[in-house]
């Protein structure tokens, strides 16, 4: 069976699942303008991705993804697509328009972390006090039962949003 890796923003490292499990497969990143303009990439961010790109044995091209993924598995005479999972809405769609003409198989990466409820993605800020905790614990073992809204660290150190700010303090 052979194999391409569709390349997409959220699977840029060169040690990810597909490239290690498939080091010879040719792969694709496709800048799609649709994914452009749907996640407000500015000028910098799309460098910052082409820059990761240069790192990757990959090739670059601009169009829409599922037609290219789809030219690109005929050009290299592959028979199914591999690629990282995402929690990006769009990324999924276009993983599942792609999965309706070719097999799509899915590679996971361990949770970076295990935030419990409903997470804010728009402020890194607000997904990070949701997910600390969690983030900071060492792979096989179990996060605190508080997710870190105690206003303890692992250490159990009182931590800036448990009122010890000294900013926050004045602002009261």
């Amino acid at each position: 069976m052979t194999s391409i890796i569709w390349v997409h923003e959220d699977c840029l490292d060169p040690q990810s699942p597909a490239f290690q499990r498939h080091p010879e497969a040719p792969a694709i990143f496709v800048f799609d303008d649709l994914v452009i303009r749907h996640r407000g990439y500015g000028l910098k961010r799309i460098g910052f991705i082409y820059e990761c790109l240069l790192s990757l044995p990959v090739t670059i091209v601009r169009g829409n993804t599922v037609a290219e993924v789809q030219a690109f598995m005929t050009e290299n005479r592959a028979d199914s697509v591999i690629s990282m999972a995402t929690p990006c809405p769009v990324l999924t769609r276009i993983g599942e328009q792609l999965g309706k003409s070719v097999t799509l198989r899915k590679l996971h990466l361990p949770a970076f972390a295990k935030p419990r409820g409903t997470v804010d993605l728009k402020r890194f800020s607000r997904y990070w006090q949701a997910a600390q905790t969690s983030a900071m614990v060492k792979t096989g073992e179990e996060p605190p039962a508080d997710h870190g809204r105690s206003g303890r660290d692992h250490d159990g150190r009182r931590t800036a949003n448990a009122g010890n700010n000294p900013r926050q303090q004045r602002r009261r």
